[in-house]
């Protein structure tokens, strides 16, 4: 009995012992592991060090990137009624005037402020004109005026249609959102125009007045003081006036409605304080490029003639832009060093294409009439069988050529 169960015992001791030695062996794995030989331990370290090191960098990079280049394409310069237009945006916008404006290519420094005011324009007429004026644009309309855009007449099937659209779409560089909203734009600007015309109204108070046009301000200044020392406006004008048809009209313009004038005196003439008979001061033109004086003879009620109709509808056109903007919730985000970035890229982009485009322009050949065209010289003319009288007259287009 005693000896079984010391038998027992000395089993329980050998399973106890066995089973403690697999976790003996795994404790000293795990020691192992951490008490590595010193250059291991090095390399070790250096790898993580140095894999930390290039995720840290690549993570700088990632947000560099983004913060210079992705952030500012994607970064809303303009924002009407919730219309967003992109720095990227602006910049293909750019382009596209800058092709379609001859003047654009001669005064560049222009080419971001007009692009955002034509953007304005355009994000006003798609936002305002069917709410306030009722003007909308059907889609047979647009249809049209997209066909006509790109070359591509009614009779086209759709598929014409779509590859003529890619086609101009990629000499462009606009996107096809964009360009439909510019056509919509242009559809909806002839639109509201031609429904200022039919409401013109019968009379509108129009004025007659006198102008002389002179380069600077100096030499404005010396034609007012001839005026009023008493030479009459005629003579003073064809004598220094740069008007084109001065010579004619002595700088007279008949009756004339608000908004048909030149912007540089147009306000001036129609404003209410502004007497009667009275020599101005010198008038800039923008830029300065430019001074006017100008004298108003009369203001009346006048009937409105179907010539001007056409200039009342600009000027009523321009001022419910002018109402409408001053209504509407614009974001300008365009400053100065945005503009001088664009500027620059779009220039750069640009350079050899605009080169291209004048090269072809310079080698477009003159057509010759027919008429003007000589025919090769017959060394063996064949003789007239009837030859005219001496006397007779020679028919046109049959003669020697003298």
């Amino acid at each position: 009995m005693a000896s079984e169960s010391k038998s027992r015992r000395a089993d329980n001791a050998k399973a106890g012992a066995a089973a403690k030695k697999p976790a003996g062996r795994g404790k000293a794995a795990s020691r192992g592991l951490l008490n590595m030989d010193s250059e291991q331990s090095a390399r070790a370290l250096l790898v993580g060090g140095v894999t930390l090191i290039v995720a840290i960098a690549l993570g700088f990079i990632i947000f560099g990137y983004w913060y210079s280049v992705v952030r500012p394409r994607n970064r809303t310069v303009l924002e009407v009624d919730g219309i967003k237009i992109s720095y990227n945006a602006m910049k293909r916008r750019m382009t596209y005037e800058l092709f379609q404006n001859v003047s654009l290519q001669q005064q560049p420094r222009a080419l971001p402020e007009l692009t955002f005011q034509t953007l304005l324009e355009e994000l006003t007429l798609v936002s305002r004109a069917e709410s306030d004026l009722g003007v909308v644009a059907a889609p047979d309309e647009l249809d049209r005026k997209l066909r006509s855009k790109v070359g591509a007449g009614t009779e086209a099937d759709q598929k014409q249609f779509a590859d003529a659209l890619l086609r101009q779409l990629n000499v462009s560089g606009l996107h096809d959102d964009e360009y439909r909203r510019l056509a919509r734009a242009e559809l909806l600007t002839t639109k509201i125009k031609d429904k200022f015309k039919l409401e013109a109204p019968l009379t509108i108070t129009q004025a007659k007045i006198e102008v002389i046009a002179v380069n600077t301000e100096e030499d404005a200044n010396k034609a007012a003081a001839r005026i009023k020392a008493g030479e009459d406006w005629a003579t003073v004008a064809k004598d220094v006036s740069q008007e084109v048809d001065v010579q004619t009209t002595g700088g007279v313009h008949d009756y004339t409605p608000p908004g048909a004038l030149n912007p540089a005196y147009d306000s001036y003439v129609f404003d209410a304080t502004t007497a009667i008979g009275v020599v101005s001061a010198p008038l800039p033109a923008a830029g300065g490029a430019q001074f006017f004086l100008v004298r108003v003879d009369d203001r009346a009620d006048k009937p409105v003639t179907e010539e001007q109709k056409p200039k009342i509808a600009d000027r009523q056109y321009h001022d419910w832009l002018v109402a409408q903007q001053d209504k509407m919730t614009v974001v300008r985000n365009w400053n100065a060093q945005d503009q001088a970035d664009a500027l620059l890229s779009v220039a750069n982009a640009s350079g050899s294409k605009l080169q291209q485009q004048q090269q072809q322009r310079q080698q477009v050949p003159v057509q010759v009439p027919p008429v003007q065209q000589q025919a090769p010289v017959d060394q063996n003319p064949p003789v007239d069988q009837n030859p005219p009288a001496p006397n007779a007259p020679v028919a046109p287009g049959s003669g020697n050529g003298q």
